[in-house]
């Protein structure tokens, strides 16, 4: 109390000091001004033009708190298709994948345990611990498609030439649009392209954020009617009591989970339903990482669909065969054909 005694005295004293103080300090409020306004001017630009915008779907990056970037997309809904049409694609798949696994171990459909303990026999330890490792690597198709990948293949339909196959070569120009060529199909056009955003394979927030999208996407009353439009970004933001309770049933086979009561009691608005923050804290206050390992239970792969208006090439890029994208195609409205490329070419 006596030192500010001593220091308004002081001030009191000599007036001049007040001045020269109060311009400094006048001073120091103008930079940290201009310095805010500067940064807020670079913020809004960054987040509408910066280098961290994703290929997938329109998104800005924040640092977290361990000082990387972590990117929150603006999330598309997810591509939809019939189940029934699904479970026929999936089943054409893997019949692919076999013959591909038979072709890669000479005629015989050998295992991972089969070819590990085939490449030991020969002293080739360390080809076998790199078998090992192949199966805990990020998935080949996280940074694609994009513009200047290639792919080649094949593609037949029963309406086109007697149902041949024919020859298929795919350059993306973009990320939304392609050019696909078939020297024996007579084919030469421009398709649109959409596919799925990829799921981040680290585990943390930013996988944690992807699978919490492409569960609201899922479990969405507008997505889940195919006779329906695809719903918009601003409709998948919500998750309602039924469609949480189909994710536990179709994740953990628990049906009538959570009740009402629950659901309300972690919710800031029941009647819209839970936000995906909300969502991921209540997750989370049961386990760290239930969602990444009930994830599997619901995740059907990640699709994609390019088309000419008359050609629709629907398929999925492949998790267990490297670089290959295998689908279904329709002509004219008409179903029945089929193709299979692989990425021959990176950007």
């Amino acid at each position: 109390q006596a030192a500010q005694k001593n220091n308004a005295s002081g001030l009191a004293a000599r007036p001049w000091l007040k001045m020269v103080v109060g311009t400094r300090i006048h001073a120091r409020f103008l930079r940290c001004a201009l310095l805010c306004t500067v940064f807020a001017i670079y913020s809004i630009y960054s987040l509408r033009y910066g280098e961290d915008s994703r290929a997938f779907v329109g998104g800005s990056s924040t640092a977290s708190s361990t000082g990387s970037l972590v990117v929150m997309h603006a999330y598309k809904p997810i591509l939809r298709r019939d189940p029934i049409l699904n479970k026929e694609l999936q089943t054409w798949m893997r019949q692919q994948l076999r013959l591909v696994k038979r072709q890669e171990a000479g005629g015989f459909s050998n295992t991972v345990d089969r070819k590990k303990l085939y490449l030991q026999k020969l002293g080739l330890d360390k080809k076998a611990e790199e078998l090992d490792q192949k199966q805990f690597r990020p998935p080949w198709h996280l940074k694609h498609v994009v513009a200047g990948d290639k792919f080649v293949g094949t593609f037949q339909h029963p309406d086109l030439y007697r149902g041949e196959v024919l020859d298929l070569t795919f350059e993306a120009s973009s990320d939304t649009e392609a050019n696909i060529f078939s020297k024996r199909g007579d084919l030469d056009d421009t398709v649109t392209l959409q596919q799925d955003y990829p799921i981040a394979f680290e585990s943390g927030e930013q996988k944690d954020n992807d699978m919490a999208a492409y569960t609201f996407h899922k479990f969405n009353a507008k997505w889940r009617d195919f006779d329906g439009p695809m719903p918009s970004e601003d409709d998948c933001q919500y998750l309602t009591l039924p469609m949480l309770q189909k994710f536990f049933n179709q994740a953990a086979g628990v049906e009538g989970f959570p009740t009402a009561d629950e659901f309300a009691e972690n919710c800031a608005d029941s009647s819209k339903g839970m936000t995906k923050e909300e969502f991921l804290a209540y997750l989370r206050a049961e386990s760290p990482d239930y969602l990444e390992k009930s994830f599997p239970g619901i995740y059907t792969g990640r699709r994609l669909r390019f088309t000419d208006g008359k050609l629709i090439f629907d398929g999925d890029y492949q998790e267990i065969g490297d670089n290959l994208i295998y689908g279904f195609i329709s002509f004219d409205g008409k179903p029945g054909g089929t193709f299979s490329m692989e990425l021959t070419k990176k950007k």
